[in-house]
């Protein structure tokens, strides 16, 4: 690189090509990351507090007596024609 930019930059090029270097180095660093994030992600701690949550709502629901806190689940054919006929509302609204 200081060979390439001495016949442009003269004595400039003792101050550019460490800043040149600096910055192609940092540009890998972030690629590198990008490609392999769980490096760099502290991915068991998210899983363990995801874990004890779980535990946590368990532990609440078998403890209580009514299930209030638990939805009663719904077909996914009505929540289709629900949305479905919102849109359709929506539309004729505008």
């Amino acid at each position: 690189l200081p060979l390439a930019l001495w016949p442009t930059l003269r004595s400039m090029t003792l101050i550019t090509a460490p800043i040149v270097t600096f910055l192609l180095t940092g540009l890998e660093n972030i690629g590198i990351q990008i490609e392999e994030p769980f490096r760099v992600l502290a991915i068991p701690a998210f899983c363990k507090t995801i874990e004890n949550n779980v535990k946590d709502m368990v532990l609440a629901v078998s403890n209580s007596e009514s299930y209030a806190l638990i939805p009663p689940p719904v077909e996914s054919s009505i929540l289709r024609t629900n949305f479905v006929e919102s849109q359709q509302s929506e539309f004729m609204n505008d």
